[in-house]
């Protein structure tokens, strides 16, 4: 029997948004990003 698992992408892609700004020096830790609503974006190739 299959198992079907669902991935909700809008949530995967804020949370990415939020460890590149932990990466970047945006925010001092996830925590931080969350709490401060800091999201940075990809600034192109890594």
């Amino acid at each position: 029997m299959a198992e079907l698992v669902y991935v909700d992408n809008s949530n995967v892609f804020i949370e990415g948004k939020r460890v590149m700004a932990v990466e970047t020096g945006a925010a001092m830790n996830i925590y931080d990003a969350m709490n401060n609503r800091i999201l940075v974006s990809c600034p192109g190739n890594i």
